[in-house]
């Protein structure tokens, strides 16, 4: 609400004047407060917005990671199902020197088997 007081009378109420200043002046404040405010609520948005749109992505990452994961095990399991019918073949169609020196071989293979499925080191070993 402006007042429009007549110069001729400002100068019988100075106080009036004085206050309608001072009023003017902290609305004046106060409007810049709630911009202020305004400008902090946008920016607070977008961050949680950005903030979201980067936990979808991480979200997406795993879920594709465990994807990988769950094949690379079901590889592995069949691997292993095909190593040991190859042994199984092996040992029971070879001769005795052939089984004795396979078998070392293995038990080499199986000390080292920590080392090679731990994740960090790779190690190939020949059979023959």
């Amino acid at each position: 609400m402006n007042l429009i007081i007549n110069p001729q009378f400002e100068s019988l109420c100075p106080p009036l004047s004085k206050e309608r200043d001072a009023a003017q002046d902290e609305a004046q404040e106060a409007r810049a407060e709630a911009d202020h405010a305004k400008s902090d609520q946008v920016r607070m948005a977008r961050d949680v917005a950005i903030m979201f749109d980067e936990l979808r992505a991480v979200a997406d990452k795993h879920a594709e990671l465990h994807t990988d994961r769950a094949r690379l095990q079901a590889d592995v399991d069949r691997l292993a199902a095909e190593l040991e019918q190859a042994r199984r073949r092996l040992m029971g169609s070879s001769s005795p020197s052939f089984r004795k020196v396979f078998m070392r071989r293995m038990l080499m293979i199986n000390l080292m088997e920590p080392a090679i499925t731990d994740g960090k080191s790779f190690c190939s070993c020949a059979f023959f």
